[in-house]
């Protein structure tokens, strides 16, 4: 990514994540909201689980 992105990008992002938030509270209340943050940390999570798994085959085949 860019490490200086230009301001309107950062404020399109920032109102985005913002008018979001506040939809789910509104509609779902706290719970949608951490049903949402459960649900997009999953994926993540796999990632993570598998980059583990790559780190001790890879270890494991190393010489000593």
């Amino acid at each position: 990514g860019k490490i200086n992105a230009p301001v309107s990008q950062k404020m399109f992002w920032v109102i985005m994540e913002g008018a979001l938030a506040v939809a789910l509270l509104l509609g779902g209340g706290l719970v949608a909201l951490q049903a949402m943050a459960v649900s997009t940390g999953l994926p993540f999570t796999v990632v993570l689980l598998v980059g583990c798994v790559a780190i001790i085959k890879g270890l494991s085949s190393e010489p000593r």
